[in-house]
């Protein structure tokens, strides 16, 4: 079945790429090797790929080395114009621009290996395209997806609430959803306030719930925190 696909994160790609250089160098292989050889397989399987980078700007600039970036993107980008691929230079995050061009239903998913893509309303995300695809449906909608983030951290929120893990997390999103359309701040102000003893506890509480009041959790001051959810993920 031929589809197209849009590619986040052609950052990584190329970290990636750059990154297995080290091993190429005998053979004389570069980056621009290993990314050629990428796209010519998701060619081969009939995979049209749309690459989208982040948008290089002064607060990436400071985040990555940028100098040896922006040399090495605008290599690829001459490569992938002499492949015939189409390049989109995304927002701040290509994740988020993935997610709207699958929404838009210009694209059918996004091959990425970061999972922030789900976050951004992402529906649709093939890690190894080339490989069997095996569907798997995680239950969880956008909304809880982002409030799990922000317990666990991501890449604007590092570290994520102080000891929850992956199981308290999911304990916290069952016990706190009520409806399927919860906002992920409702969801975790839900639990803030209960946590904190600002709404009382009831004998219908379940066991879970219980345990989760008298957990050693250590939340943040102004938890949950709505302005790092409106910059990042409010789209």
């Amino acid at each position: 079945l031929e589809e197209t696909f849009s590619y986040s994160d052609g950052h990584i790609w190329l970290y990636e790429s750059s990154r297995g250089c080290a091993n190429h160098f005998a053979s004389g292989a570069s980056y621009l090797v290993t990314f050629f050889n990428r796209i010519q397989r998701l060619l081969e399987v009939g995979v049209r790929p749309v690459v989208v980078f982040d948008k290089i700007t002064a607060d990436f600039h400071s985040r990555v080395l940028h100098i040896a970036y922006v040399i090495s993107s605008l290599a690829t980008h001459q490569l992938l114009n002499h492949m015939g691929v189409p390049v989109i230079m995304g927002g701040s995050d290509g994740e988020a621009q993935c997610a709207e061009l699958e929404r838009a239903g210009l694209v059918d998913g996004c091959i990425t290996s970061d999972f922030d893509f789900f976050l951004y309303g992402g529906r649709n995300l093939y890690k190894n395209p080339t490989s069997l695809v095996f569907p798997f449906h995680s239950g969880l909608t956008r909304n809880r997806l982002v409030a799990l983030a922000l317990l666990l951290g991501c890449d604007y929120l590092q570290g994520g609430v102080n000891r929850v893990g992956i199981v308290t997390a999911r304990e916290i999103i069952s016990e706190f959803s009520i409806n399927d359309d919860d906002h992920a701040l409702t969801i975790l102000d839900r639990f803030g306030s209960y946590f904190r003893g600002e709404i009382p506890s009831r004998v219908s509480d379940s066991n879970v719930k219980k345990k989760l009041r008298k957990a050693k959790i250590v939340l943040p001051e102004g938890f949950p925190n709505a302005d790092i959810f409106m910059w990042v993920f409010d789209t």
